[in-house]
This record gives C-alpha cells, sequence and structure tokens, in this order.
C-alpha cells in the first residue's frame, strides 16, 4: 500500500540510529517542517527510534485525522500520546472519561483538540473534572 511504502516498511530494521533516520525520512514525507526534524533526529525521543511501534503509531494517528501540514504541535503531540499508550491504557483511559459522564466520541474530539490529556493519570482526570464541575462548569 502507499502508506507502507511511504513508511519505508522493505528496509530492514537497524539500529536507533538507522531507525532514526528512517522515520525522520516518513515524517518529512508526510509534511513536517525541517526545523522539527532536525530537533527529532538529535532528540533522546524514544518515539522515532522503533520500526513497527513507529508505523503503527503513525497509522493510527494518521487515520485519526491529524496532519503535520495543518497543526504540527497537535500531529507531534498524538503520535508521541499513542506511542507511549499501548491500545489497552488508551482504552482504560477513554473508559474512566465514560464513567465521568463523556462519551466516546466526546473523548477523542478531546484528543484532537488536546492530544496529551490521554496521558495523564486516571486519578489526575478524575480530580480535574471534580474541580471543574465544582467550579461550575457542566459536562
Amino acid at each position: 500500500s502507499k502508506f507502507e511504502t511511504l513508511c519505508h516498511s522493505s528496509l530492514p530494521q537497524g539500529s536507533a540510529i538507522q531507525n532514526k533516520i528512517r522515520n525522520v525520512l516518513v515524517l518529512r514525507e508526510l509534511g513536517v517542517p525541517q526545523k522539527v526534524l532536525f530537533s527529532m533526529l538529535i532528540s533522546n525521543l524514544h518515539t522515532i527510534c522503533g520500526k513497527e511501534k513507529f508505523e503503527d503509531s503513525i497509522k493510527k494517528v494518521v487515520g485519526m485525522g491529524f496532519d503535520p501540514t495543518q497543526s504540527l504541535s497537535k500531529f507531534v503531540q498524538a503520535l508521541h500520546a499513542v506511542y507511549q499508550l499501548s491500545d489497552k491504557t488508551i482504552q482504560e483511559k477513554v473508559n474512566v472519561y465514560q464513567r465521568l459522564g463523556f462519551v466516546e466520541g466526546d473523548v477523542w474530539a478531546m484528543f484532537k483538540k488536546w492530544p496529551c490529556f490521554l496521558s495523564f493519570s486516571e486519578i489526575n482526570i478524575s480530580n480535574s473534572i471534580e474541580t471543574f464541575l465544582e467550579l461550575g462548569f457542566s459536562r
């Protein structure tokens, strides 16, 4: 498929630096600006060091509608969040929000606006929602 070509799936998994270079090339092809790519290349971010997990994370983030040419910071935050969390953990976070009265569609809408919100702990999520409700906000 076009995406597999984009992810350079035919290239073997190599060292961390080889994976980093391959993954930065993928991000460049997606339209991520060079200044961001350079900082990612010299960083110690594990997000761009793997092969399969990176490819899976990119597929999910692009599939959710994130576009680095439209909102780079949200794209990078979403990529980092999806990379760091397992599917099971993401579903558990969605379930926490549902127990607090949000429907799943609202949770994903919030994720699209502020991708890092899924990285909060269950306690932080609950405390934040309770605080907002006490301040008069509604769900």
